[in-house]
């Protein structure tokens, strides 16, 4: 598929025939490449390390703690687009199904998709979801084949947060009002609406209890995880921490 209409040359075959022919036809060279990528990864993740002991509760601060206390063997859906884009920032070392939409770059379905998943599979299966899109997709919850194997974790800045990092967004007037779409809602409101057990944390403590119950507890339904965080601080935060990241040292 020629996306971008700038492909000069197409090659219509097997893709393991393409690599085998080719390899012979190429010639190695010397090169430190790998070794200058090993040691700029180590330091790296030494430096995000470094920043995640220090920085005050946020949207990045909350991954990090809901990731170490996922269920090893479990399903992870993650919505768009900034929860996509803080778990890259953090090496796996579980054995996790990931699961998102991230290719159509829309928040449609999010919960309803997890729901469906939940219902087809005996796993964990948890969605990480923003404000928005949480009560965007909020009808999946009138459902009645929701599984008790369902657990939905919102991300609440009030807004779409994302648009306060990218720099077109982030500088235009209509912010709040356009891109943003700022609001007061809570998602535990959502939840009793639909009989559904909700939690709210507010911080580092009161998550890390709230994940204890979220994923410990035996409930016949799937239960939601409020999480929430400063507007305004989590785009500082995060801009921090990629300055961090590529500051000499």
């Amino acid at each position: 598929m020629d996306t971008f209409q700038s492909l000069t040359d197409i090659f219509p075959c097997d893709p393991a025939l393409f690599f085998r022919s080719a390899k012979d036809r190429l010639k190695p060279c010397e090169s430190d490449y790998g070794n200058k990528w090993k040691q700029l990864n180590r330091i790296t993740r030494q430096r995000h390390d470094a920043f995640l002991g220090k920085c005050g509760f946020s949207d990045l601060k909350a991954f990090q703690i809901i990731l170490k206390r996922l269920p090893d063997r479990s399903v992870l859906h993650l919505s768009n687009s900034t929860p996509v884009r803080y778990s890259q920032l953090f090496v796996w070392d579980k054995d996790i199904d990931f699961m998102a939409n991230r290719g159509v770059s829309g928040i449609d379905g999010v919960v309803s998709t997890a729901a469906g998943c939940a219902y087809a599979t005996e796993k964990m299966t948890t969605v990480i979801a923003g404000d928005l899109a949480f009560f965007y997709d909020s009808n999946a919850l009138w459902n009645r084949h929701l599984a008790a194997n369902l657990r939905i974790i919102v991300i609440n800045n009030f807004g779409g947060g994302i648009f306060r990092f990218l720099d077109g967004s982030s500088a235009s007037p209509a912010l709040e009002t356009h891109f943003e779409a700022r609001h007061n809602y809570r998602a535990a409101n959502v939840a009793r609406a639909y009989g559904l057990d909700c939690f709210t944390a507010e911080d580092e403590k009161t998550l890390a209890g709230g994940l204890e119950w979220f994923y410990a507890s035996k409930f016949t339904k799937p239960a939601v995880l409020e999480i929430v965080t400063p507007t305004e601080q989590n785009a500082e935060i995060l801009k921090a921490y990629f300055n961090y990241l590529k500051s000499p040292q």
